[in-house]
């Protein structure tokens, strides 16, 4: 992926982990292989206290070099990454962003206000990165940029511009993949969707199954009105 961007855009993988001893292991890996910096995401069984997680984190970054984006999402990985955790982490040199899937944009203007220039904030939920961005955001990451990349640098370039009616369109009609998504499983449905685009990137990771031929027809015409509707 390093050799394949080379240069033009950032590589930035996803790293999650259970412990910081993991964690830092495969940061040092992707290091080592050029990566721009590393989306952090600590996973937990056990329900972890503040000082738990924030020693997780402060332990990481201080033992690599690259920057960090902790992704927050606490309804898959048990782990909230509340406001003023947030914050405080921000004082580390290289805790440089943050990825938040709750939807809340209070808690984002929260940081924003606290944090200030110390920490730049990610979307990671598809119905609201225009109203993440209009409140100090910097831009999104969400699943239907891996289905739709034009599109999406359309949504953050039409926001920049300051064509907010256009951008809404945009992201309306962005949402309709995430409807999708809701309904099957999310890795199937992006794996299917960029099959059905010619780009053959294999199964995705057992348990989860391949999308069904009929599974495959609905997301088809979805991808379709997409297209269709933004030009």
């Amino acid at each position: 992926m390093v050799e394949t961007s080379n240069g033009q855009i950032p590589v930035v993988p996803g790293v999650s982990a259970y412990t910081p001893e993991s964690a830092i292991n495969q940061i040092n890996h992707f290091e080592k292989l050029g990566a721009d910096g590393v989306v952090l995401i600590l996973n937990t069984y056990f329900k972890l206290s503040r000082e738990d997680i924030l020693d997780f984190i402060k332990t990481v970054a201080n033992a690599v070099t690259c920057p960090l984006v902790l992704y927050n999402n606490p309804k898959f990985s048990n782990v909230d990454l509340t406001p003023d955790i947030v914050v405080e982490l921000s004082s580390l040199p290289n805790v440089n962003y943050f990825k938040d899937a709750t939807g809340d944009t209070g808690r984002l203007l929260s940081i924003i206000n606290n944090a200030g220039e110390n920490i730049k904030i990610f979307s990671a939920s598809a119905h609201i990165p225009l109203f993440v961005m209009q409140i100090g955001g910097v831009g999104w990451m969400a699943a239907p940029a891996c289905v739709f990349p034009e599109q999406a640098v359309r949504l953050y370039e039409s926001v920049c511009s300051g064509q907010w009616g256009e951008a809404m369109e945009i992201q309306r009609q962005l949402w309709r993949i995430n409807e999708i998504f809701k309904r099957y499983n999310p890795a199937a449905c992006i794996k299917g969707a960029l099959e059905l685009q010619g780009y053959s990137v294999g199964s995705p990771v057992s348990p989860v199954k391949p999308l069904s031929d009929s599974e495959k027809s609905i997301v088809k015409q979805v991808i379709n009105n997409i297209n269709e509707n933004i030009k």
